[in-house]
């Protein structure tokens, strides 16, 4: 809905060329033409809303932390270290792979290595062989 009650209807979708999400875009053209309060609303012709696909998700995620605010203040402590020491493997620099696609592969690979160190360095090598052996025994999936 537009400020002044119009309903914007659907008219594109950016979420099948983008592998992350899109947006879809909201728009009455026609509805804008005649409204008085347009030039207050938007410089264009008509007023397009861009919305997340992941609105939704935005909106409960934003619930969360309205329910508990000092959340935030600790996630630079849970998250600095996996990210510093990811950087300090890869020479202190950027990635070398160019590209989104590439680019999140080699992150990929660079978190699962960083995983598969905590799991050896927390439970022990001898720990990690018998948790692959017990998952890969008969009957097991």
């Amino acid at each position: 809905m537009c400020p002044q009650g119009e309903v914007l209807a659907r008219k594109a979708d950016t979420e099948a060329r983008d592998p992350e999400g899109g947006f879809r875009t909201y728009a009455n053209a026609a509805a804008c033409r005649e409204c008085p309060m347009r030039t207050k609303c938007t410089a264009g012709n008509y007023r397009k809303l861009l919305i997340s696909v992941h609105e939704e998700a935005l909106k409960r995620a934003a619930g969360r932390l309205a329910m508990s605010p000092g959340i935030m203040r600790k996630r630079p402590s849970l998250v600095g270290h996996p990210f510093g020491t990811i950087k300090q493997r890869h020479g202190q620099g950027g990635l070398l792979c160019r590209g989104r696609a590439l680019a999140g592969a080699e992150m990929g690979l660079s978190a699962r290595a960083y995983n598969f160190t905590r799991v050896m360095n927390l439970v022990g090598i001898h720990g990690l062989l018998g948790a692959i052996r017990a998952r890969s025994a008969p009957g097991t999936c």
